[in-house]
């Protein structure tokens, strides 16, 4: 079990009933934390193939200028407590543009204790949006996936940055909708890890800094 509680459930709202009228199921993965209330993690699909969506968001105390490089290039400050690390999840260390130059077509990587992401970007706008998608790995996990792409969107609030992320996993092979469930949990983990060493970096770089309030918590849509 993560965190003090972990449900899962079929939604029955609008967006379920438009996706069970088009062939398609949606389950949401409702999990609740000291750190994060709200998570949601869709799993849809239709006949044998799953996708899986991960959104999470977070308010960071700089304006979205500075939060821009640490997309493709920074480190993670330090190891994470999560424990889903210390059975297999892969845990990211850093990210960079291996040719040093960023742009639609380039090489952006993601390194991890137990390997390499390689992903080609797709969109590039500069302290707006950045998208790419994988392209190889060497990571355990290929096996069960397809496809992955990725998405920042960072929104200007009032001096600091709304960043969100979306992770959209095409899964592949044997029970893929029970894989989908067990990966989501990792990839919140790596959301979280990811965006608590940025909201850490850029409370350095914060006239906020310390201020009770300066940074939001996390929220995941």
């Amino acid at each position: 079990m993560i965190g003090p509680m972990l449900e899962v459930r079929c939604a029955c709202d609008a967006t379920g009933r438009r996706l069970a009228a088009t062939g398609s199921m949606l389950l949401v993965l409702s999990v609740r934390s000291k750190d994060c209330e709200g998570i949601m993690i869709a799993i849809k699909g239709a006949g044998g193939g799953r996708v899986l969506v991960v959104t999470t968001s977070v308010t960071l105390g700089v304006d979205p200028v500075e939060v821009w490089p640490l997309l493709t290039n920074s480190r993670m400050d330090r190891a994470p407590r999560c424990p889903v690390f210390a059975v297999g999840t892969p845990r990211p260390v850093a990210c960079a543009l291996p040719d040093g130059v960023g742009g639609v077509g380039a090489q952006r990587e993601c390194r991890a204790t137990q390997g390499v992401v390689r992903q080609r970007i797709t969109r590039w706008e500069p302290a707006e949006v950045l998208e790419f998608r994988m392209e190889q790995t060497d990571l355990a996990f290929a096996r069960w996936v397809a496809g992955i792409d990725e998405r920042f969107q960072l929104a200007p609030a009032d001096g600091r940055t709304r960043l969100t992320r979306t992770t959209t996993v095409a899964m592949q092979g044997a029970f893929p909708a029970l894989t989908a469930v067990a990966m989501s949990v990792g990839l919140k983990a790596v959301h979280r890890h990811v965006f608590g060493s940025w909201r850490r970096q850029c409370q350095n770089l914060s006239p906020m800094a310390g201020q009770p309030g300066s940074l939001a918590n996390f929220r995941t849509a």
